[in-house]
């Protein structure tokens, strides 16, 4: 049965008004989904034949391994939220009740643009003008690479971007989605306690302690800030998407263990991810208001008229008002 939503609901108030304690029942499944899955995937895939992808080694079928383990946390949120909730799973994806293509778009855009600049561009020119004078006895040579490795190389790249679509999925659901409206629901009105709980579950999800952490945790409260003030999760959705796009290309080419993620950066690192996120964060909420981006379910009383009868939240993924 579909859940009429009240015209004029903000994304973080979403969530079907259950009782708490069937909210907090979800709410425990989700986060015990999000450690049991992961493990129970990654156990399964230990039984397959060790020599089944030979061509890319066993440190990158791991890494390959882990980020199917986390993408398979999505079915497991969906179900949640379908059943024990009992909410359409649109409410999920923006006030609208589906993705908003066309907002999607430009966000990445955004997002490319601000990450090749801050992530790719500034630590290259750093590292070139604070290196110093190459001496004889420092030079290396560099062996060109064999068509071996272009191939382990680019069908390793290959799969880690397909996969990583559905782990940022994964992700981006479960914290900004899911547990930032649920923990709203139990806390009161306010969104902020939402935005602190999933941000501390989405810096729990990268394991690694260090600069890197806090990097993580600043990205997690400035897209979870982003997806309240733009009524939906598209905005978070494209800065992951981009960045976990810009370490496959650099994954892809590194027999690194399914540890490589952003919570292990240095210092410097962690700076260039917090620039990153922080003025694009300033962008999207600047851009926002010129795009007429709804911030709340469509509807509203008009002045002097009678108030509209409730709209409809279509499910995830059909075709709904609102920008496309």
């Amino acid at each position: 049965m579909i859940t009429p939503v009240p015209p004029g609901t903000p994304y973080h108030q979403l969530a079907r008004p259950t009782s708490r304690r069937r909210t907090l029942l979800a709410v425990l499944g989700v986060l015990l989904s999000t450690v049991t899955v992961p493990m129970s995937v990654t156990a399964a895939m230990r039984w397959l034949p060790t020599d089944g992808l030979p061509l890319l080694g066993p440190a990158r079928v791991e890494l390959l391994v882990s980020v199917a383990a986390i993408g398979c946390i999505l079915p497991a949120v969906l179900v949640i939220a379908r059943f024990v909730q009992g909410r359409p799973l649109g409410t999920l994806s923006s006030v609208t009740g589906r993705i908003r293509w066309g907002w999607l778009a430009l966000c990445v855009g955004v997002a490319a643009v601000t990450a090749l600049c801050l992530l790719v561009v500034v630590p290259i020119a750093v590292a070139v003008l604070t290196r110093g004078p190459a001496t004889d006895s420092g030079q290396q040579t560099v062996a060109a690479p064999s068509l071996e490795d272009v191939a382990r190389y680019l069908v390793t790249l290959a799969l880690l971007l397909c996969l990583g679509v559905w782990q940022v999925a994964a992700e981006e659901y479960t914290t900004r989605g899911f547990l930032l409206q649920a923990v709203t629901r139990l806390a009161g009105r306010s969104p902020w306690p939402g935005i602190i709980a999933q941000a501390i579950v989405f810096t729990a999800l990268h394991r690694h302690l260090g600069w890197g952490t806090l990097a993580v945790a600043v990205m997690a409260g400035w897209l979870g800030w982003l997806t309240v003030r733009t009524g939906g999760i598209e905005a978070a959705l494209a800065y992951h998407l981009v960045q976990n796009g810009f370490a496959a290309l650099v994954a892809a080419a590194m027999p690194t263990g399914p540890d490589a993620n952003a919570a292990g950066a240095g210092l410097p690192g962690a700076l260039a991810m917090v620039g990153a996120v922080t003025a694009y964060a300033l962008l999207i909420r600047w851009l926002a208001p010129l795009c007429r981006l709804a911030r709340t379910a469509p509807g509203g009383t008009a002045p002097g008229g009678p108030p509209p009868a409730p709209v409809t939240v279509a499910p995830l993924g059909t075709a709904g008002p609102g920008l496309g």
